[in-house]
């Protein structure tokens, strides 16, 4: 009976972790504190955690919850760092710090635009341009929403657009308990929000863009146009889209509402049931390859691969990195 406590935290270790490292990104959300004091925090634990081995043994054993203290301050710093890294409006760079309403504005457009209500919507990073016409390039994205009745050819990842329009700030939910807007942005380095109509922008005709997105882009494109050439019907096709690649920009709204009132919405979002199936899947098309020379080490590549792959195409959430980062631990368990 003593030793069931032990047991427990033998079978599930981070149940001792986890407290401290979210008390320290609770810690840094609320207070704000200066990242120097976390960094004195995490370099402190870290040397006393180095220093305990050199100890004489009677020591360690004796002082062994010392150590758990130390362990638990490093997670704690860690948390709070984990948010700093996290949170721009610090650096002085930062475009909530900089930005002032006479600027000029060159947005690098983040990602392809997808469909709203009456306009397209995207994201981008900004360079702005003073009275010295010196550009300064900021940190974090602002929101573009464009007129649905523009013409998009020339508009899409990679592409540079220059407006003056003034930047407007991204305003929360007025009701309390309400879905905060303002915060989700925050949390994803989104500051300001800005519309756009045909006669308040210029297209500039250099594209920058990064290899690996470009390409998971293109690949995502493709896949949808092969999806919408075999299913038939707009809703049927929409739905496809979003349960194997995360793309919701052709889901029926009606259908989504549906989901919403029976309670099973999370259904049609990427989650770990997909990440599993496309792992059951790929570990019986590859079994066959198990029996060749060096055969687990093939089959475990193109498992990881295929599941990366595909975490990538369905936009690379939180929950579905989470849940290819333990499959990939699972794989390499099961073939190693």
């Amino acid at each position: 009976m003593n030793n069931e406590p032990a047991i427990v935290w033998m079978k599930a270790p981070f149940l001792r972790l986890l407290p401290a490292f979210a008390a320290g990104i609770i810690f840094h959300f609320y207070l704000k504190p200066n990242p120097q004091l976390l960094w004195i925090a995490f370099a402190i634990a870290i040397m006393f955690l180095i220093a305990v081995p050199g100890l004489r043994s009677w020591w360690h054993f004796r002082r062994g919850w010392l150590t758990g203290i130390f362990v638990q301050i490093l997670l704690f710093a860690m948390g709070g760092l984990t948010l700093s890294f996290r949170d721009l409006s610090n650096d002085p760079l930062c475009i909530s710090t900089i930005y002032r309403s006479e600027y000029r504005i060159a947005a690098l457009i983040q990602e392809p635009l997808s469909k709203k209500k009456g306009s397209w919507k995207t994201t981008a990073t900004i360079t702005l341009s003073g009275q010295n016409g010196m550009p300064t390039e900021t940190k974090g994205r602002v929101l573009l929403y464009f007129d649905k009745s523009i013409s998009t050819e020339g508009i899409g990842y990679g592409s540079q657009i220059y407006f003056s329009q003034k930047l407007e700030p991204i305003l929360s939910a007025g009701n309390p308990g309400a879905f905060d807007f303002k915060r989700y942005n925050f949390f994803q380095g989104i500051y300001f929000q800005v519309f756009l109509k045909a006669n308040q922008f210029l297209i500039l005709p250099e594209r920058k863009t990064k290899l690996l997105p470009r390409m998971l882009f293109d690949i995502r494109d493709k896949t949808i146009a092969i999806l919408r050439k075999f299913i038939q019907g707009n809703r049927e096709a929409g739905l496809a889209e979003a349960l194997l690649l995360g793309y919701k920009d052709d889901l029926d709204k009606e259908l989504v509402q549906s989901y919403s009132n029976t309670g099973v919405v999370h259904v049609i979002a990427i989650s770990g049931l997909h990440l599993g199936l496309i792992y059951w899947l790929l570990g019986l098309i590859l079994k066959p390859v198990e029996r060749m020379p060096g055969g687990k080490i093939v089959k475990t590549i193109f498992v990881i691969t295929g599941l990366w792959i595909f975490a990538l195409l369905a936009g690379a959430g939180p929950s579905v990195l989470r849940s290819a980062l333990m499959l990939t631990f699972v794989v390499c368990g099961e073939n190693f």
